[in-house]
């Protein structure tokens, strides 16, 4: 809905069309797809691996074009997302009267005005992105609060005071040290070389390398977090002024994540509202929970209770 101004009722439809092809998407491992690996071996080949996936879409529609309702081929699920959002584009560009609050709106006005005007394919690009990238990852971070609230009574009740004096210092540092210890989006912290010819450490980086940071050894180097362990959750470290590279969980520079401002402000107005009126404890004793990566890196699930205060 913030993206492009669609309620699609998720939460009380889980047989929603949008929330299977997301999820569809979210699913797919590819890292573990063939040309993904050969990609990064020869980066110069990276164009072949898109063309391929516009190839097999545009197969696709032409072939339900030409046998009508005799077969139907299935679009991949990101391509499907991707001509959704280009339907509500040509919508919205046909009838300029009725103007809605989102995302796209934005990115339309932005496309119309000024110097440096988007085109349509940046914006339907950037729309993609949003709300993509704002799916899964929130939800992972909302898991991993509970499950760190649920382990660390004196951390919540500590919150919970501070929620409830209306303030949310404390609420800013416990989120940053859950991100800490349990990032989600690594396979995305990266940069490609665009000069020919790059040197780091005594490392020659060729043009279109990928390269990908390293977040966990980062998140969790005792130079950088010291000198309270690094494996213990402590929330008053980052009180302290720490290497403005330290802290990679939502990357940094120009091309951090888009979202990271409205993904830290969801998670917060639902910690609040959550601890408001319960307590979360946990149904088990320390267990360890198993972890999938695609995407992102998500347990697989953590099991809480919540308590009526």
């Amino acid at each position: 809905r913030c993206a492009f101004g669609i309620d699609t009722n998720m939460q009380d439809d889980p047989d929603n069309i949008y929330l299977h092809k997301i999820g569809q998407i979210i699913s797919t491992d590819f890292e573990k797809l063939h040309l993904s690996k050969l990609c990064r071996v020869i980066p110069k080949l990276s164009w072949i691996f898109a063309q391929i996936f516009l190839f097999r879409n545009n197969f696709n529609r032409l072939m339900n074009f030409i046998c009508g309702h005799l077969m139907k081929f299935e679009e991949l699920p990101n391509l499907w997302l991707f001509n959704r959002i280009q339907n509500v584009i040509d919508m919205r560009s046909t009838n300029i009267e009725q103007r809605r609050i989102d995302l796209l709106q934005l990115m339309l006005d932005a496309s119309a005005e000024g110097k440096e005007k988007l085109s349509y394919e940046e914006v339907k690009s950037n729309v993609f992105l949003f709300l993509l990238a704002g799916y899964e990852t929130t939800a992972t971070a909302l898991a991993y609060c509970t499950y760190v609230l649920a382990k660390y009574q004196n951390i919540q009740g500590k919150l919970q005071m501070e929620i409830d004096a209306e303030n949310d210092e404390y609420l800013d540092l416990f989120i940053k040290e859950v991100l800490r210890m349990y990032p989600i989006p690594i396979q995305t912290i990266n940069r490609r070389c665009m000069i020919d010819e790059a040197s780091v450490c005594g490392y020659k980086i060729h043009q279109g390398s990928i390269i990908q940071a390293d977040i966990y050894s980062i998140h969790y180097d005792p130079i950088l977090w010291g000198p309270h362990p690094t494996n213990e959750f402590y929330p008053e470290r980052h009180l302290e002024q720490r290497h403005p590279m330290a802290y990679l969980a939502f990357g940094q520079g120009p091309r951090n994540c888009i979202g990271m401002r409205f993904a830290l402000l969801e998670i917060k107005l639902v910690l609040r509202r959550l601890l408001k009126e319960y307590t979360i404890v946990q149904i088990n004793e320390e267990i360890f929970y198993p972890i999938r990566e695609t995407a992102v890196i998500r347990p697989n699930e953590i099991q809480i209770q919540l308590r009526k205060r």
